[in-house]
């Protein structure tokens, strides 16, 4: 692996601030902001506005699903009273997931990331969480990569604006699922992501906005695909599971063309066919994400198969 161009710059001081997030409270060095526990009801506004800074369309429902699960953590800095950042992360089963964290550029380059980061980890492992997985920009791998995370596979933002005026009928043999269909839907999940994910799925199906779509073969559910909300009415592709590419494939292509009217966003797998059939949608890379993409996985501890399986298709941990 190529080493980072910025671990060679002060390789003493990078130790340091990795030593200081691996063994203590990542404050050494630091502009030492006042941790606390997220509060969105409190803190959303000044999140909201870090995710538009950051061109990023994810929305309040996007941090609720994350903070439902039983092991997350979500914290915020604040430097002098001022919002300075913030940092969530969640599990499945044992492994974690630092799913998001920006720092408001004021703040950048001043050690506000690390106290975050260090209080986040330790919270996760005093609930038992000892494996985790990140994915990161261009920006902010070489500190993932000094603190011993192994590369990955990685995902690319896909998007295609709206082709239409008007949505088009979901028509047979696809059927929007519900609460009905939940169990069938977390071990077809479970079949592609590699462990059930009962209360995400279930968290997800209880949000207003967000829907399923599958297509059963006369016995089961043989492919599904759950759209979630994005900022500016726009949707994500989220959960593309399937045994066989061909059910999904027409699942895909069925939930597309009923959302003309719609844009729609995806973080496809590279190399995998959800990627091609997307392009050949008519999907192309926002010019946002051409500068900091594609977004790269990392992976620390015991995370065995899960997220990385040869069903994977897009990118469904946040």
């Amino acid at each position: 692996m190529r080493i980072p161009r910025s671990a060679w710059k002060s390789p003493f001081k990078s130790a340091l601030k990795a030593w200081s997030v691996l063994f203590s409270d990542g404050m050494l060095l630091s502009a030492r902001p006042e941790i606390q526990e997220m509060d969105l009801d409190r803190d959303f506004q000044e999140i909201e506005r870090l995710l538009e800074l950051e061109q990023w369309p994810f929305m309040r429902t996007d941090l609720e699903i994350s903070h439902a699960q039983p092991c997350a953590v979500a914290f915020v800095a604040r430097k002098d009273g001022k919002f300075a950042g913030f940092y969530t992360a969640h599990h499945f089963g044992d492994v974690g997931y630092l799913d998001m964290s920006i720092i408001a550029p004021e703040y950048r380059r001043q050690g506000v990331g690390r106290p975050l980061h260090a209080r986040a980890m330790r919270e996760m492992k005093k609930k038992g969480i000892r494996s985790f997985v990140v994915h990161t920009t261009n920006d902010s791998a070489p500190i993932i990569w000094i603190l011993g995370f192994e590369k990955g596979q990685t995902f690319t933002l896909l998007a295609r604006d709206p082709i239409g005026t008007t949505p088009n009928p979901i028509a047979p043999p696809i059927r929007e699922l519900g609460p009905a269909d939940l169990e069938q839907l977390v071990q077809l999940d479970a079949r592609v992501f590699g462990i059930r994910r009962d209360s995400w799925i279930e968290g997800l199906l209880r949000q207003g906005a967000t829907r399923f779509y599958g297509i059963d073969d006369g016995k089961e559910l043989v492919a599904s695909i759950c759209l979630r909300s994005r900022k500016n009415g726009a949707l994500c592709l989220d959960g593309a599971n399937a045994a066989r590419f061909e059910d999904l494939a027409k699942l895909a292509e069925g939930v597309v063309a009923a959302y003309a009217d719609r844009r729609i966003e995806c973080f496809a797998r590279d190399g995998a066919r959800l990627d091609a059939l997307l392009r050949k949608e008519g999907f192309a890379v926002p010019e946002f994400f051409k500068a900091i993409g594609p977004l790269t996985e990392w992976r620390r501890g015991k995370t065995g198969s899960v997220g990385k399986t040869p069903l994977i298709q897009c990118l469904s941990w946040f």
